[in-house]
């Protein structure tokens, strides 16, 4: 993530000295114009946005592989103690630069992947609910259904990954190699450096994911063949909290925004509709923008690497939505 030529001072902090997992915090600058086009994260519009009242964060966390779902969660929980004190180097740096993060008005987007720390950090029940955010943004993310198919079944053949490489002996030696937990590799439109982004193409392949997400070897296989409905209840109990359930229990976001390319090849956007599907049925409401013709991350494969039309105004809306979440009740 680079924040060259961006009205923004950026700011690295370790907030897990044991792991060395680190966050970044932009911090706006005054008397600076917003450059649309360079926005911190991906496709996101920030016209609607006061700088001068909002500071981004993007924090890192340990990467499945060889992280397990059980060390994304307890990274969400560290993250959130960080930023919730008072006491710490982010807190005292932004006190010098004149603001405070009020950690009781945090909003969180899950990009893709980190779908997957964005949702527990308002399902996992050690995180207060004072700072628990109030608004969440699903952009195409990964973690509203993974008992479907597409991650349980073997593929023949194909590439859910159409445009990054996936080289089968690279996977082999990732798997039979000691990989850093954290990686200072950039995904780009070719892939990254390290080979991950074959990793997921191979989990997809294989149908694997939920074997590395919940660290139990087989249980795929064993889950293939049971009907959809069927697969939840036979995921030992001890594991299923991994899977990030909602329940009435759970103290959920005022704001709760999903957005999903109907032809998505990498995340299906079958995922993000049975998430809305199970919010409904506990009373919860939520908006969804199901965006016609585009790919994963909103892209139009007929235009590659250009969005679909329409979709900064889809953003802005969504935008909106929670920053008006944000505000004081």
């Amino acid at each position: 993530m680079t924040s060259n030529n961006l009205p923004y001072k950026t700011f690295t902090f370790t907030f897990d000295p044991i792991n060395k997992v680190e966050l970044d915090v932009y911090v706006p600058l005054p008397n600076e114009n917003l450059n649309i086009k360079r926005s911190i994260f991906p496709h996101l519009s920030l016209r609607p946005i006061d700088r001068q009242k909002t500071i981004f964060i993007s924090a890192n966390y340990r990467l499945l592989y060889p992280s397990t779902g059980s060390d994304i969660l307890e990274d969400v929980e560290t993250l959130f103690k960080y930023l919730s004190s008072d006491s710490t180097e982010l807190s005292s740096t932004l006190k010098k630069l004149g603001y405070k993060l009020d950690s009781t008005k945090l909003g969180v987007i899950g990009i893709s992947g980190g779908d997957y720390p964005a949702r527990a950090s308002f399902i996992l029940p050690s995180i207060p609910k004072d700072i628990k955010p109030k608004a969440y943004l699903n952009l195409y993310g990964m973690a509203g259904d993974f008992l479907l198919d597409h991650w349980i079944k073997i593929k023949e053949e194909g590439n859910n990954l159409p445009r990054f490489p996936y080289d089968i002996e690279k996977v082999k030696l990732i798997l039979s190699s000691k990989l850093n937990q954290i990686s200072d590799s950039p995904i780009n439109p070719t892939g990254d450096s390290s080979g991950r982004v074959d990793l997921l193409s191979h989990f997809y392949h294989q149908g694997t994911l939920l074997d590395y997400l919940l660290d139990q070897v087989g249980l795929s296989r064993q889950l293939e063949n049971l009907s959809y409905k069927d697969r939840f209840s036979n995921i030992p109990k001890e594991k299923q909290y991994l899977l990030l359930p909602f329940n009435e229990d759970i103290d959920y976001p005022k704001s709760i925004i999903f957005v999903h390319g109907k032809v998505d090849t990498v995340v299906p956007a079958q995922a993000s509709y049975n998430a809305q599907e199970q919010l409904k049925s506990l009373g919860i409401e939520s908006k969804a923008f199901w965006v016609e013709g585009a790919n994963h991350g909103l892209v139009d494969d007929s235009n590659f690497p250009n969005s679909v039309p329409g979709t900064e105004a889809i953003f802005d809306e969504a935008v909106r939505d929670i920053l008006n979440a944000l505000q004081p009740m």
